[in-house]
């Protein structure tokens, strides 16, 4: 068996939760109405899919799956490997959606290609720096231990956002990023890229450590 399996396996586990993401389109609809932005759109689907994503770890905590999965013919790699697939397609079928939602949904705000290519990449990075920091932690202390640890990151970024040194900083990255749309959306996939590879390093060597 290869990750493939354990990303079947993660299916068939979530599939009777699966009606959450159905709350996606009720989301897109609502959103495109008040005519918000494209990237305002993707940013707010990459938060909601990086926290209903990573229900697998409670799922699997609450039904004791870790067992199963020591008896199942899988290496660590591929249980690691599959699960990180499992959580960036759900992210990849929701933002289809909603892209495929505004393209129908009428809006006030044209859609360039170059708009959103740079909008998509911008909430691809969110929601990879959301479950990149987590999935670590879940590993390793598993959903209730884990849980309390993964927000540690996101306010230490928040912290970093408010010192008034670094405004003026990002500013000047935000506008760059405006006029140099291709390019910034190249970088922002590469470094999203960068993030969901060393996210599974690290939690590949916390769970081997973990068994």
């Amino acid at each position: 068996m290869d990750f493939t399996n354990m990303v079947k396996l993660d299916y068939f586990t979530m599939k009777p939760n699966l009606k959450t993401f159905g709350v996606v389109v009720l989301f897109v609809v609502g959103f495109w109405l008040m005519s918000t932005s494209i990237a305002l759109l993707l940013l707010n689907c990459a938060w909601y899919v990086a926290l209903i994503s990573t229900n697998i770890f409670s799922v699997e905590e609450k039904n004791g799956l870790k067992r199963l999965y020591g008896m199942l013919p899988l290496r660590t790699r591929d249980i690691i490997l599959g699960r990180y697939v499992f959580v960036v397609l759900s992210y990849v079928v929701a933002t289809s959606v909603v892209l495929g939602l505004s393209f129908v949904v009428p809006g006030r705000e044209p859609i360039t290609l170059d708009g959103a290519f740079l909008s998509l990449s911008g909430s691809l990075l969110v929601f990879v720096a959301i479950v990149g920091a987590q999935m670590p932690f879940f590993f390793r202390l598993g959903y209730n231990k884990g849980r309390f640890y993964a927000i540690v990151p996101f306010f230490a970024v928040m912290g970093l956002a408010a010192i008034p040194s670094l405004m003026g900083h990002t500013l000047a990255l935000f506008n760059w990023a405006i006029n140099n749309q291709t390019m910034a959306a190249l970088l922002t996939l590469a470094l999203s890229m960068t993030i969901l590879t060393l996210s599974y390093v690290a939690s590949l060597l916390l769970y081997e450590g973990q068994r």
